[in-house]
């Protein structure tokens, strides 16, 4: 609860207004709850999960509630800079139908192997890549993806608490 308020207002403050928040509380005990039933935004909807789903069981509930063709993943302990909505739509509109997700807030490449990095790695290179470098994306909530990618995949592993990540974008 102490960041979620946070990452919804800066959603809210986005200069782009043509999003949909979908928001699910995978069984806090901390207000949050009683916080999500005070948005009254109609583009936020709100799940309330009866059992713990767990990360990655819940990011494949909120996969599955999603309508728009891109998606944001933003946990709740992020935010949004000003203007991040405008310029995460405005890289997708320049993007071929070839590209599965983007990543931003990427640091800086320490290794040479990071630094040969390219800005668009060619999905048959990927493997490649991964290999080398390990989660190319890093953190869930520096990643926009094409919506239906989870679908058309299989979604995120329950069964890797901690590299269900790393295996569906490997995939």
């Amino acid at each position: 609860m102490p960041y979620l308020q946070e990452c919804v207002e800066s959603v809210l403050s986005q200069r782009f207004e043509d999003w949909e928040l979908i928001l699910s509380d995978d069984g806090s005990s901390d207000g949050s709850r009683e916080y999500l039933a005070s948005l009254q935004d109609p583009r936020i909807h709100i799940h309330l999960q009866d059992k713990n789903q767990g990360i990655f069981g819940n990011l494949n509930f909120l996969f599955s509630q999603a309508r728009a063709e891109f998606s944001y993943i933003l946990c709740q302990d992020d935010y949004f800079y000003s203007d991040a909505l405008t310029t995460v739509n405005e890289l997708w509109e320049q993007q071929g139908d070839d590209i599965a997700f983007i990543c931003f807030n990427r640091p800086e490449a320490n290794s040479s192997a990071e630094r040969a990095l390219p800005s668009i790695v060619p999905p048959d290179q990927s493997d490649l890549f991964f290999y080398l470098l390990g989660n190319i994306p890093g953190n869930l909530s520096c990643v926009s993806l094409r919506t239906d990618l989870p679908r058309q995949i299989g979604g995120f592993s329950q069964s890797l608490p901690y590299a269900g990540d790393f295996d569906f974008w490997t995939r």
